[in-house]
This record gives structure tokens, C-alpha cells and sequence, in this order.
């Protein structure tokens, strides 16, 4: 809506008449107004100052009260810039930035040219401007122009023209109240709309105080077009006592903003020299244009409250209010809750609200189709059909929740289940069968005889967040914490995010009979049939969980075998031709499935330690996870375990395991991507038992699909060691293998960390590696050099790797750990001597030669030299390394079994021998100097071209 005709004409007329009566006095060509001084100066015919002896400033201005719609001060900078500049006239530049107190910024740009009349009795002004302002919710865009007439009296006219008038919310305040059975929502909403607007004033200088004071009276018309008018009249008193500084006092007042006050001020650096303290007219054409530089609008408020309104079935909510202390007549409302929580869930109700602080025990409650079960002390939302999700009125927000003790709950469709401590439930607490669409969230659930959650036959959409789950399988050791079951051809997408769950399947050995036993796993989510499982798994923390108690001696007297299995923390199983996808993202998995302080007296023992997370396809059935930002660490690990009984053996878990069933036809798909898995499956103090550790990483591929592992900067560090006081035998943290040979696994692996991966296809199945980028085919050797740690046990007939640390103070890599790996893609030769050997010393000698001549004659072939001492030969390294700069490696006898663990176990050498592997590692060449002494030009020459042609031959294919 435009400014009317009917409220702007008084305003222009004002300002018509006001320019009028300014133009009477003094207007006469020629006349000076009364008391002006004669000022003549040279070659200036006005006699005044010439236009040019002026020049641009800085202004600094703050200003602070109630305006048009705003409330806040603000501080400016800006400034005056003379533009064209001629003998009557003047164009300039006004601008500033502004920051009002609440740290909102604006600006003021203004182009404008002014005149004065030929006898110099009037100044003229117009100019254009651009406003800008950020408010809290948006931008506000403002055009403008100001035309004024300066004489004995001035007058002036503002015109502002909002660039976006429309109405905009900026804030909305909605609350929930209960009353009766009903949720009441009331909605507060505040608006801001721009206005567009003109204002107009006139005055002059104050008689007698030298042009000190000024004052200013008129009227001003801003609209919305909403329709709402502000009209009314407005002084203004402008006070310059020295030309530096300016200070200012507006007066408004109409029936929309009421009576407003403004008070500012201005500081101009350097002085103008224009200052009105002076009577010459033609210097006020260096002062700043007057207008309102802040935008202004009107802000409204509105309130509105109706019944809220189920979004899902257009239904009016009907709340039942519980509480188990009820002294009144209960009837359900919030005024007179129920005392049975029976009554209200066998009621037409679809939000149970009970009271913070109730107790219940020993119910069996089922939900009916759409319920919500609410306790008191916890935030809930509903979803309300014009407002949106809403959160229900609390009277006790941190008060204790309510309870329900040894009693289950059964789900039906669409229920929710918040705010609840459900302790010591006979068998499950929450179960449901067959149901579509569930949330339990915000609960915590204690000392379930079995499992705390076993939802079978699910589908829709599932929430369970932020619970808090611990001491579940009091009674049925093998049941699982959490369970989730999808069947049939059903779908289900579930979300399973930020929970605490720890210490459930807690064993106590002594406990155990006879036989296998099997600790429940902590979450297990499986998919049978031709069902579809979308899983979210996010920042939960699962710690000790399936872990029979420490400190347990284990009597079994009968002489049959005793077998402990230990649960998995997270387990993701597929059958027939279901389907699994999803990601497994920002979980801590600590010490779960694990084994310590375990003694067996008598009897056979048999320890099986649990898994981190555990992938495992059966059947025909899919699997793609991405499972990324994870933290794993002491999981399936044994520690402190003796046998004095009839035997003990175990087998530790690992922190990851990716499994394909061997006669199968399912496949898995995982993206492994920057994970911390250290210290699992680890082997500490283990008295009188065998066994196996564990790994980080444990790839087992087994059906006659491609699997396939894309593996990005993953961290592996400690796992699968084996530790026996101070001394520690480095275990392998990637394990991956086939397991039969129609068995396919696809690697695309690079950029992480670890000490030993080991790949084993003895099955006879394929690996594949990939570059994950371009797709094309790489072999091992590259992926290994895209990768930090040794790969052993290469499946193109490359030596097994090691780490030794080079000993002669003279080789460039003395004290760092080399390996054969070090030397993929030239030639490497390795010496076996004895340090205590003088003829291998002397042979030595010659070798630091060779390779001297190598690297002079045939640089570009890449040929290297290393000597390797036997572990227990070390007495005499120093006279050995005094003799030459080749790396000189020290083997040692890390298991203490008595054998050099790469001279006879790993590589199985001959005492004297150079071994010569090619680009892959692969050995090519052996030249015994027993049988050859190479100061014999005739041995060194043959040694020097066997070199030579591994290194022609010593081309990738």
C-alpha cells in the first residue's frame, strides 16, 4: 500500500510552506542577511571564502532512544566527499557504516549536488540514497531522496522507499499447556514490516546565540501495507558549539510509536571549515545531509491457541495423565490423574503422561496401536498438525522418572516408550512382534532377565536413542542387550544413535555347567528371508558387555569340556537373500567380550573371546555398511588366565570381522574409513594354555560372490600381541584370507596404518586390488606402497616380510627399521654372515665395494646391498660395521624359541648365503660365499652379473 493522497498533502503543503516563508526574508539579489560581516576576498565576487577552500572530512556519530520502530543505539562512521566541484555548485559523496549495540551492521550511501542562487542568498540540495540494515532475521533495503532549501530559514523533505515491504516473522514462541484430557498449543508470533514514508520540517537558527542553536518542527506520514499509519509531528533542536562537534535531540510523536526521543551527536575530523558558527552561506554546503539513517518499520504481535491435533491422523490428541500417588478421585485429566497405568493404557488414549516420581511393579502392559508411554523429568515432542513438533509442559523437568519395576512391556504398531526406568524385568523388558514403526528413546532400562529391547518381525521406522541399557541376561545368558529382526519381504530403516550401553551378559563362571555356553551379543540386527534392513548406528558407547566377571575360579570337576563364548558388541547378520545397508559411524566400543583373571582348577576350559563388530552374510544375502570415525579398543582380549586343571585353550577375539559363509552366495560390500582400532585381542599372562590372538582386522571371505573392502586411513596399532611380562610378541592387526577356492575378495585399500597385514589365499581363492579412484587394476606391491606397515605373506611369491634395525653407524639408515618392502621395485641382495665370523668379515669388506661400483657404473638400475646378522652372533657387530656402510640388520629371537626369526624361521637361509630378490621381493637368485670367495675376480664377476640380470629382468608386467 502507497502513502495516501489524503495523509501525504498536509505533509507537503508544510513543507511548500515552510519553503516558502524561508524564501521572503533576505531573498533579494544582492541583499546579505542582516549582521553579515564583510569577508571580501580577492578575485571573489561574493565576497565570502571560494567554494575550493574547503575540503572532505571523517565524521563519528552515535545516537541512542527509540526511533520508528527500533530501539537500540548505534555507533557510525562515515564521511563527506566533495565531487565536481565549480564556483557555484557542488557535488558530493555522503556515507557511513554503521554497528547498532546488539552488533547489527548498516550503511548509508547518499549521491547529491548542491547550488547556491546567483546572489548567493539560498543553498539548494538534492540528493539520492541507498540504505541498507541487518536485523536479526534479515536484511532490510531501503532507496531514498532528500530535497532542502537553506537560508535565514530552511526547510527539507525525506522520502524512504523500502526496497521489500513485505511482512517478515522474526520470531515464533509456541507453548504447550494441558488442560482436561486435551493439549492446549498456544503461538506467539512477531513480525517486522518496512515502511515507506516522507517527513518534512522547517526552521533556522535561534536569534542571538551566534548560530549555536538551531530548531527545527514538522510532520511526517509512515505506512505499511498492512495498513497501519503512523502520522504525526516531530521538533528537532540542533546544538554546534565549536565547528567540530554537533549534537542533536528529536521529538516525535503519533498514535502508532507513541512519543519517541532520539539524542546523537557528531564528531568531524579534520574541523569543517564550513561551520555554521560562520554567517557565509556558501560554506554550509560541506555539511552532512539530515535524515533519518536508520530504516524504519513496525513490528507486530499476534497470539493464537487451538487444541493440538495428532499430524499423522488429523485426530485431536487425548491425553491420560497417571500418578501413582493420586490422593483424589482420579478420572485421567491433568487436574485428577489416574493411580493405574493398567486403566490408561487400556483407555481410548493416545499420549500416557505420567508423573515424575511414580512407581509401578510387576505389570505386564499392552500397547495399543498408536500409544505414546511418557514419563515426567524428560524433554517430549509432538508432532502437531499446524505447528509442528511441539514440546509437552513439564512440571518437573529433573525430577526422578518414573518406574516401572519387574514388569514388560509389549509394543504394538506406531508406540513410543521415553522418560521410564524399567528395572528388573523377569524376561525382556521391551518386547514386540510382527510391529511397524517404533521410538524408544530417553529410558533407562536395568537388570532384565533377558533382553532389555527384542523387537522380531519389524518394519516401518524405528528410533532407539539415547538410552541408557546395562545388566540385561540376568537369567538366559545367550540373550542378546538389544535385538532387531526383520523377516518376510519386509523394510525397515532403524536408527540406533548415541545410547550407553555396558556391563550386560555379565557371567559369573562359577555359574556355568558343564558344556557350551554362549554370552548374548550386546546389539544384534539381522535380516532373514527376502527382508531389507537399513541400519544408522551413531555415536553409542558400548563398554564391557558379554564379559564373565575377573577373579572366578572355575571348578569343573566332571572332566567334560567346558566351552565360554563370549558375545560380540555389535553384531550384523543376513540370511537368504535379505539385504543389509547402512553405516556403523562414531561408536566407542571398549573391552567388550573379553577374558581376565580367569583360573581353571580342574576340567577342561575352553575360552572363546568376543568381537568388536562383527559383519557375517549367509546364504544369498547382501551387505553394505559404511563403518567409519569408530573407536575399538580392548575387545576380545585374555588376560591373566591359568590352567591347573585338564587343559585350557582359547581363541581371542578381534575388533573387526568381515565374514562370508563358505557355501554360499552372499557377499558383503564395506567402506572402512578413518577408525581407531588398537589393543584388541591381545594375549597377556596366559599360564599353561595354547591358543590364538586376535586381530584388528579380521576378513574372512568364504561364499562365491566378490566381496569387496575399500579400507581409507584406517589407524591399527597393539592388536593380536601376545605379552608375557616385559616381553611382547608383535601380533598381526589385518588379517585378510579366503576360505575356499571359489572365493573372491576386492581390495581397495590405501593411506592406512598398521604393523603387520597379512593376506592368505592357501584356499586357492583370488584377492583383487583396485585403485579407488580411477577403478583400474594394481597389483599388492602397490597397494603396499600406499600404505604405512609390512605386508607379508604376498600371494606372487614374495619373501615374508620383517622390521630389523640397521646397527653399522656408517649406513645412512642406521637406527631405523628396514625392510625388504623398503626395496620393491629394484633389486635388493641380502647377506647372511656371522659378526663373529672373520671370513664373513672379509666378504663383507667386498660387498661395501660392489656396491660402490653399482652405484657409480649403473645408478638408474636401483641395486642394493644388505647384510643380516644371525640373533645370538651380536658380540662382534661393531668390528663387522668397521669393515663397511652397507646396512648391517640385526635378526633376533623375539619368541625365544631358540631359532633367528628371519635366518631360520621366516625366510629359512643358509648360513653365507646373498639371496637376490627382484621388484616384487621374489627371490631370483642365491650365490653361497662358502662355495665362492668373492676377493676371486672370477666369483665377483659372477656375483656382479647375476646382480646385472635381475635387474633386466626387473620390469612390472
Amino acid at each position: 500500500m502507497r502513502v495516501s493522497e489524503s495523509k501525504l498533502v498536509p505533509v507537503l503543503a508544510a513543507s511548500v510552506i515552510g519553503c516558502v516563508v524561508t524564501l521572503l526574508p533576505g531573498s533579494s539579489p544582492g541583499q546579505d542577511p542582516p549582521g553579515s560581516a564583510d569577508n571580501s576576498a580577492p578575485g571573489n565576487r561574493s565576497g565570502v571564502l571560494p567554494l575550493d577552500s574547503e575540503g572532505n572530512y571523517l565524521r563519528f556519530s552515535h545516537q541512542a532512544g527509540r526511533g520508528l520502530g527500533f530501539r537500540d543505539a548505534s555507533t557510525a562512521v562515515g564521511g563527506f566527499l566533495p565531487l565536481a566541484q565549480r564556483e557555484m555548485g557542488l557535488g558530493f559523496l555522503d556515507a557511513q557504516l554503521l554497528v547498532t549495540n546488539h552488533g547489527r551492521l548498516g550503511m548509508n550511501a547518499g549521491l547529491g549536488y548542491r547550488w547556491l542562487t546567483v546572489d548567493e542568498s539560498r543553498l539548494w540540495d538534492a540528493s539520492l540514497w541507498f540504505d541498507l540494515e541487518d536485523t536479526e532475521q534479515r536484511t532490510l533495503h531501503q532507496l531514498g531522496a532528500s530535497v532542502s532549501t537553506i537560508g535565514t530559514l530552511e526547510s527539507r523533505v525525506n522520502f524512504y522507499a523500502p526496497l521489500d515491504r513485505d511482512a517478515h516473522m522474526d520470531a515464533v514462541l509456541t507453548e504447550t499447556t494441558f488442560q482436561g484430557n486435551d493439549l492446549w498449543v498456544e503461538r506467539t508470533i512477531w513480525r517486522t514490516t518496512p515502511m515507506l514514508g516522507v517527513e518534512a520540517e522547517v526552521g533556522g537558527a535561534a536569534p542571538g546565540l551566534d548560530n549555536a542553536l538551531f530548531g527545527y518542527l514538522g510532520a511526517y506520514s509512515f505506512d505499511t501495507d498492512a495498513g497501519i499509519s503512523a502520522n504525526g509531528f516531530m521538533a528537532r533542536l540542533e546544538i554546534e558549539p565549536v565547528p567540530s562537534l554537533l549534537a542533536f535531540a528529536r521529538l516525535r510523536s503519533d498514535s502508532v510509536f507513541g512519543t519517541t526521543v532520539m539524542l546523537g551527536g557528531s564528531v568531524f575530523f579534520p574541523a569543517p571549515a564550513g561551520s555554521r558558527r560562520r554567517p557565509e552561506l556558501r560554506t554550509r554546503m560541506f555539511h552532512p545531509v539530515r535524515r533519518n539513517h536508520r530504516i524504519s518499520r513496525y513490528s507486530s504481535m499476534e497470539r493464537e491457541h487451538w487444541a493440538a491435533v495428532n499430524a499423522e491422523t488429523g485426530q485431536p490428541y487425548r491425553v491420560v495423565h497417571v500418578d501413582s500417588q493420586t490422593q483424589d478421585a482420579p478420572v485421567g485429566t491433568f487436574e485428577q490423574p489416574l493411580a493405574s497405568l493398567d486403566e490408561a493404557v487400556g483407555s481410548d488414549a493416545n499420549l500416557i503422561f505420567v508423573r515424575a516420581g511414580s512407581l509401578f511393579e510387576n505389570l505386564s502392559l499392552s500397547l495399543q496401536d498408536g500409544q505414546a508411554l511418557l514419563g515426567e523429568g524428560e524433554f517430549h515432542w509432538i508432532d502437531d498438525l499446524t505447528a509442528g513438533p511441539v514440546l509437552l509442559p513439564q512440571r518437573n523437568l529433573n525430577a526422578e522418572l518414573p518406574v516401572l519395576s519387574g514388569s514388560a512391556i509389549l509394543l504394538a504398531n506406531g508406540n513410543e516408550i521415553a522418560g521410564w526406568k524399567i528395572l528388573d524385568s523377569a524376561a525382556d523388558a521391551i518386547y514386540g512382534n510382527d510391529i511397524q514403526d517404533f521410538q524408544i528413546h530417553h529410558n533407562l532400562i536395568d537388570g532384565s532377565g533377558e533382553s532389555a529391547i527384542r523387537l522380531e518381525g519389524a518394519r516401518g521406522n524405528g528410533l532407539i536413542a539415547e538410552n541408557v541399557i546395562s545388566h540385561s541376561g540376568v537369567t538366559l545368558q545367550d540373550a542378546p542387550a538389544v535385538l532387531i529382526a526383520t523377516a518376510n519381504d519386509d523394510h525397515l530403516n532403524v536408527q540406533f544413535q548415541a545410547n550407553l550401553v555396558e556391563f550386560n551378559n555379565q557371567r559369573q563362571l562359577a555359574d556355568l555347567s558343564e558344556g557350551s555356553h554362549v554370552l548374548g551379543h550386546t546389539v544384534q540386527l539381522s535380516a532373514r528371508d527376502e527382508s531389507n534392513l537399513v541400519v544408522e548406528i551413531q555415536e553409542n558407547v558400548l563398554a564391557e558387555n558379554s564379559v564373565p566377571h575377573a577373579g572366578v575360579a572355575l571348578e569343573n570337576q566332571t572332566g567334560v569340556d567346558v566351552t565360554i563364548a563370549a558375545g560380540n558388541a555389535i553384531q550384523i547378520d543376513a540370511d537368504d537373500t535379505a539385504v543389509i545397508t547402512g553405516q556403523v559411524t562414531e561408536n566407542t566400543l571398549l573391552d567388550n567380550g573379553r577374558f581376565s583373571g580367569v583360573a581353571n582348577n580342574a576340567g577342561q576350559l575352553t575360552l572363546l573371546g568376543g568381537n568388536g563388530l562383527v559383519v557375517d552374510g549367509q546364504g544369498q544375502s547382501r551387505i553394505e555398511l559404511v563403518v567409519d570415525e569408530n573407536a575399538f579398543s580392548g575387545n576380545g582380549f585374555l588376560q591373566d588366565v591359568s590352567d591347573s586343571g585338564q587343559g585350557l585353550q582359547w581363541l581371542a577375539g578381534s575388533a573387526v570381522v568381515l565374514r562370508s559363509a563358505t557355501d554360499s552366495a552372499a557377499v558383503f560390500d564395506i567402506a572402512l574409513r578413518d577408525n581407531t582400532i588398537r589393543n584388541n585381542g591381545f594375549i597377556k599372562n596366559l599360564e599353561g594354555v595354547e591358543g590364538s590372538a586376535g586381530y584388528g582386522l579380521l576378513v574372512e571371505a568364504g561364499s562365491s560372490g566378490l566381496d569387496v573392502l575399500r579400507m581409507f586411513n584406517n589407524e591399527f596399532d597393539l592388536n593380536g600381541d601376545v605379552v608375557d611380562g616385559i616381553q611382547r610378541v608383535v601380533g598381526v592387526d589385518v588379517l585378510m584370507k579366503t576360505l575356499a577356492d571359489t572365493s573372491q575378495l576386492r581390495l581397495e585399500i590405501a593411506g592406512n596404518t598398521a604393523r603387520i597385514y597379512r593376506l592368505d589365499n592357501t584356499s586357492g581363492g583370488v584377492f583383487e586390488a583396485f585403485d579407488g579412484e580411477t577403478l583400474e587394476a594394481i597389483d599388492l606391491l602397490e597397494v603396499a606402497s600406499r600404505n604405512s606397515g609390512v605386508f607379508d605373506n604376498y600371494l606372487d611369491g614374495a619373501m615374508p616380510d620383517f622390521l630389523l634395525t640397521d646397527v653399522n653407524d656408517t649406513s645412512p639408515q642406521f637406527g631405523l627399521e628396514v625392510s625388504p618392502r623398503d626395496y620393491l621395485g629394484g633389486v635388493s641382495a641380502w647377506y647372511f654372515g656371522h659378526s663373529t665370523c672373520g671370513y664373513c668379515r672379509s666378504q663383507f669388506v667386498v660387498l661395501t665395494e660392489m656396491q660402490g661400483q653399482l652405484d657409480e657404473e649403473y645408478p638408474e638400475l636401483a641395486i642394493d646391498i644388505i647384510g643380516m646378522n644371525e640373533a645370538g652372533y651380536a658380540e662382534d657387530n661393531a668390528e663387522m660395521t668397521a669393515a663397511g656402510d652397507l646396512p648391517w640388520l640385526q635378526d633376533v629371537d623375539q619368541d625365544n624359541n631358540g631359532l633367528s626369526d628371519v635366518w631360520r624361521e621366516r625366510w629359512n637361509i643358509t648360513w653365507r648365503d646373498v639371496l637376490i630378490l627382484d621388484s616384487r621381493n621374489a627371490p631370483v637368485g642365491v650365490f653361497s660365499l662358502s662355495s665362492h670367495n668373492l676377493n676371486s675376480s672370477a666369483a665377483y664377476s659372477t656375483l656382479l652379473d647375476m646382480l646385472l640380470d635381475a635387474a633386466d629382468l626387473n620390469v612390472i608386467p
